[in-house]
């Protein structure tokens, strides 16, 4: 035998519990739309935490891919700057090269 169980409802869960059981619902009875409600929110709570975890592994996904995209793009900055080194020294002349080789190169392309 089942355990039985009795529950205080409200109007609008009662109108619902009506529509859906009895000669023109789907439900041959209150009880059986009570049960199959609950196999599904179990079965909705189910579905709900798969969700969650897809959630959680597709934000970790994206923190990825914004992280490879950052360094992508300081790679892109340092071989912009290494190219643009490059050029100034095939530009410069002969002393101004012996300068910078003992100076160093200036970041803004001053004394060329």
């Amino acid at each position: 035998m089942c355990p039985r169980l009795t529950v205080t409802i409200n109007d609008e869960q009662m109108e619902i519990l009506e529509k859906k059981s009895g000669d023109s619902g789907e439900y041959d009875s209150m009880s059986e739309a009570v049960r199959h409600f609950i196999s599904e929110y179990e079965a909705l709570e189910e579905e709900l935490e798969e969700a969650r975890v897809e959630i959680e592994r597709l934000r970790n996904e994206k923190r990825l891919v914004l992280e490879e995209r950052e360094e992508k793009q300081e790679l892109v900055r340092y071989v912009e700057t290494e190219r643009t080194l490059t050029e100034q020294k095939a530009r410069a002349g002969i002393v101004t090269r012996a300068k910078w080789w003992l100076t160093g190169v200036p970041d803004s392309g001053e004394g060329k």
